[in-house]
């Protein structure tokens, strides 16, 4: 019975934790304003993922990852 209830309490600790960075991120990337809030970085992060947006703050652009590739937002 001991195991079993460690085991329970080991779970739920790793889903409180998952769900306490969930909302951390939440907060960050949007504020009480609803604004996006992206990371400001000197240079490109050194193992971007799919998805992941941040500004470049030495080259002034915003940049992602896409597919894999490192894309530069343009504004025409």
């Amino acid at each position: 019975m001991y195991e079993s209830l460690k085991a329970l309490l080991v779970e739920m600790n790793k889903k409180i934790t998952k769900l306490r960075n969930s909302i951390n991120f939440v907060k960050i990337i949007f504020p009480s304003d609803g604004t996006l809030v992206v990371p400001v970085n000197t240079s490109d992060p050194a193992s971007p993922v799919n998805g992941q947006i941040w500004y470049n703050s030495t080259s002034h652009t915003y940049k992602g990852r896409e597919n894999g590739v490192t894309v530069t937002f343009t504004t025409s």
